[in-house]
């Protein structure tokens, strides 16, 4: 069993434990380390990706720096107001789903979903009712659906969006199944320590994701961008397989590259999808 303890630098330069509760980041790096040790033959080393937006997670810089790395587009797209291009299969999936959903066509949204979600989705609105579903139904319409970016890590994607309000940042999971291209949402009520990480304000969203759309941060490589491209070869942890969200042989993993300078720089994709820790939807 992998366990990680964190140390922080004193003033007068000692590094002392931290005795504290582990963050985001030291339980998802830990629970990847876990992953490795439990099932090796499943990772092998690849040559590090090429990636279009990567930077350094605050607090995780200095001498030692921590790094995220993924591709990605922006958006400003009405999911209830726009019709995408149909070069735009992820955008184009998307508001199927939610048309449907929106016109109370539970089957047809279920089946925008792989074949756990949707039996979740359906087990979940057989529960509510008619009468609360068509609730649900309407508080979502109202409150709006805007896409603004859409995180590839091939073959999971992860949408990001807010309200006609431009509130709060949520996000949801799509997948393609790579045996038959078919693309689909997933992890519909299910949530691992990538989400942590994801939601944490300090880590993601205020530093990174934010400024992203706010149009402060520009590509890996560019004359403005936030961080300076790493060198272009180096390890990375690739899963052959995906976890129990989707059937077996399916790989449904998310990529990311988790950039980890000791005297050298060491990249390590971090994967989503393999024995997630699962929570109660709220």
């Amino acid at each position: 069993m992998r366990r990680s303890f964190g140390f922080v630098a004193s003033e007068d330069g000692r590094f002392l434990w931290d005795g504290g509760r582990q963050g985001a980041l030291n339980v998802l790096i830990t629970d990847v380390m876990q992953k490795v040790a439990e099932t090796p033959a499943d990772y092998a080393p690849v040559e590090r990706p090429q990636v279009k937006y990567e930077y350094t997670i605050p607090s995780a810089g200095g001498g030692n720096p921590v790094c995220l790395g993924f591709n990605g587009k922006t958006y400003d797209f009405d999911v209830f107001g726009q019709e995408p291009d149909s070069s735009e299969e992820l955008l184009s999936l998307y508001q199927r789903a939610y048309d449907a959903l929106r016109k109370g066509e539970a089957k047809a949204f279920a089946e925008c979903h792989t074949e756990s979600s949707a039996k979740k989705f359906l087990g979940w609105i057989g529960q509510m009712g008619a009468e609360k579903f068509l609730e649900y139904r309407k508080e979502m319409e109202d409150s709006g659906r805007h896409v603004v970016f859409i995180l590839d890590a091939w073959p999971m994607y992860i949408v990001f969006y807010q309200g006609s309000e431009a509130g709060d940042l949520k996000y949801e999971y799509l997948v393609r199944d790579t045996r038959t291209g078919q693309l689909k949402l997933t992890n519909f009520t299910f949530e691992g320590y990538l989400d942590d990480l994801l939601k944490d304000p300090e880590l993601f969203i205020e530093p990174f994701l934010k400024p992203l759309l706010a149009g402060k941060i520009s590509p890996v490589g560019t004359a403005d961008s936030q961080v300076q491209p790493q060198p272009a070869k180096a390890s990375a942890i690739v899963p052959q397989e995906g976890g129990p969200e989707v059937e077996r042989g399916r790989r449904t993993s998310i990529i990311m590259i988790l950039v980890l300078a000791c005297a050298a720089v060491v990249v390590v994709g971090f994967v989503l999808a393999t024995r997630r820790r699962k929570r109660q939807a709220a």
